[in-house]
């Protein structure tokens, strides 16, 4: 599917059940050149049933991290291609270009015959015809008819729409806390938000190796190599392990890739590396960089994270990161967590996205305030609630409410921007939606629209109670 114009909505899986058989159904728009908008609602067979994606539009479109159960129950996961014709597959290039090597299923509308689907690496991944399985029933049905929650702020009232949101934040919140931080033992928390931190640098598409590498090179052992360097190397020391260890220097790389890099910044960081004893636990082919913006590429911001992480070599991270959030007032906390996050650079990374890779446009911030106010949101907060649960204190569990509450929302991403087009939010609404309603959205998302269950959403359930299609 040609998109030439990136328009497009991806409405999550509604699951039903058909004479024995789970379908899913899909629905993607997309604006194609000065044509209409083209719907799909396509029945996918039992076989695949698609139950979590990402979108992404560029030449086709994919969807990103798909999971897959089969028939038999095995559980795979990998990601979606459509095009209109098989033969697109091929006529793209895409059997050229390894970053489709992730593709488990391509879909189209028709088999135009031609060989299979075959990636770069020489797998053949299975063909879904949706014309095959698309009846003109299911074309014309109204949004409302698979999706109960459509327009909610016009039915509702915006005011009880951001209400939902508003709860449904909070539970993100202590599901978030609950899981991240079940311990009261010290050391587990400092290790706990060391992995929270490094899987919210990773942003979206490198939250596994991220998280990865924070198992594979724990904090003690950062926090320890820190202190063991000269103290004007505790930083250098860091980031080069961090890098060499995640198999992204570029003596661990092809060097065809990597050509024109040389630079003493560089020359520093390999040195120390050689010295150090480590190994690397990942490789160059486990980061994906594919449809990542050159600011926030692995390396950049590994370098980011070892300075964030030398600040607090001389005390524990609850202490130097969760503590201060309990001091002053509700402003003055939120702007000294987002400052301590805050990485700014001069160097290298101020002019690079990777190694010989150099920014469109330079930039002071490894880890901008955008960064920072996701990780205090999805991170700091959590781990402050959690902290005054397991430690039987109400008024540190109330403080990280309050602060929550109270905490001005991040810029709109690919799941905030669909849900409010969805609920109707987009216009017309007085209230300005804080992190805490943006947090709710991404909790409705994970939790119901891309499992598909519509029944226990309080939104489809409030739409119900008011007569709404459901």
């Amino acid at each position: 599917m040609e998109a030439r114009r990136a328009d497009s909505s991806y409405t999550g899986p509604d699951q039903r059940t058909r004479r024995g058989t789970v379908i899913t159904v899909v629905r993607v728009t997309v604006a194609m050149g000065k044509s209409a908008i083209l719907p799909f609602t396509p029945f996918l067979r039992a076989d695949f049933h698609l139950s979590r994606t990402q979108v992404d539009i560029c030449i086709s479109v994919l969807f990103l991290g798909a999971v897959f159960v089969s028939s038999n129950g095995k559980e795979a996961s990998g990601d979606v291609e459509l095009h209109l014709r098989a033969r697109d597959w091929w006529s793209h290039n895409h059997h050229l270009d390894p970053n489709y090597n992730s593709v488990a299923l391509h879909v189209v509308w028709e088999n135009n015959g031609g060989p299979p689907t075959t990636l770069q690496s020489g797998r053949v991944v299975p063909l879904l015809v949706m014309g095959d399985y698309l009846s003109p029933e299911a074309l014309a049905a109204p949004s409302s008819a698979w999706e109960p929650c459509r327009g909610a702020a016009q039915a509702l009232g915006a005011e009880p729409v951001w209400g939902i949101l508003g709860k449904a934040g909070e539970q993100r919140l202590k599901a978030k806390g609950r899981r991240l931080f079940p311990s009261a033992v010290e050391i587990q928390w400092d290790e706990r938000l060391y992995q929270g931190i490094m899987e919210a640098l990773g942003y979206s598409r490198n939250r596994e190796p991220f998280l990865k590498l924070a198992r594979s090179l724990p904090w003690r052992q950062l926090q320890e190599l820190g202190f063991n360097s000269p103290s004007e190397g505790g930083a250098a020391s860091i980031e080069a392990t961090l890098l060499g260890v995640a198999g992204l220097l570029p003596s661990q790389r092809r060097p065809d890739t990597v050509a024109g890099v040389a630079h003493p910044y560089i020359e520093n960081l390999e040195g120390v590396w050689a010295s150090s004893g480590f190994k690397a636990a990942l490789e160059v082919g486990d980061w994906k960089s594919f449809r990542v913006r050159a600011a926030n590429l692995p390396a950049r911001r590994l370098a980011g994270a070892a300075r964030l992480f030398s600040k607090y070599l001389d005390r524990s991270l609850t202490e130097g990161l969760v503590t201060p959030l309990v001091q002053g007032t509700v402003p003055q906390a939120i702007r000294a967590a987002e400052a301590s996050l805050t990485v700014n650079e001069q160097g290298y990374w101020a002019h690079h996205g990777d190694f010989g890779q150099r920014l469109p446009r330079p930039g002071s911030a490894i880890i901008g305030r955008e960064r920072a106010r996701i990780i205090a949101v999805n991170v700091l907060l959590p781990a402050l609630w959690a902290w005054g649960l397991v430690h039987t204190d109400p008024a540190v569990t109330e403080r990280a409410l309050e602060l929550f509450r109270s905490y001005p929302k991040h810029s709109a991403d690919r799941v905030t921007r669909h849900m409010a087009e969805k609920l109707g939010l987009m216009a017309g609404s007085k209230r300005l939606p804080g992190a805490q309603e943006q947090q709710g959205m991404h909790h409705l998302y994970k939790e119901r629209c891309v499992t598909g269950v519509c029944q226990g959403c309080p939104i489809a359930r409030s739409m119900s109670q008011r007569g709404e299609p459901y």
